[in-house]
């Protein structure tokens, strides 16, 4: 329990430092979506929890719903990723009339 902490605590700062790189102004509202974006994880992950407890699942069912949650965030990252890597399009530009 103590190094779960440990490292949930240490990857805080690693997060809101890669969320402050990514945006050049308004890092209080970057500050905090992070803040709420971790409030709703908090709160959506016991909740699910506690639904397949509470429908008969077992505690084991727990470790899978952590699992599933863990890969929709690498999913996510790796959509941020695929999004930032992708070229920009340009606008389309209107030919000169000869």
């Amino acid at each position: 329990m103590f190094l779960l902490g440990l490292v949930g605590f240490a990857t805080n700062p690693a997060l809101n430092t890669r969320a402050f790189g990514l945006v050049d102004g308004a890092t209080t509202l970057v500050a905090a979506g992070n803040v709420v974006a971790f409030n709703v994880g908090i709160t959506v992950g016991p909740w699910l929890g506690g639904l397949a407890i509470g429908a008969g699942s077992g505690y084991a069912s727990t470790a899978w719903i952590g699992a599933g949650l863990g890969v929709l965030a690498m999913g996510a990252v790796a959509l941020g990723q695929v999004r930032r890597r992708a070229p920009a399009v340009e606008a389309e530009r209107v030919p000169a009339e000869a």
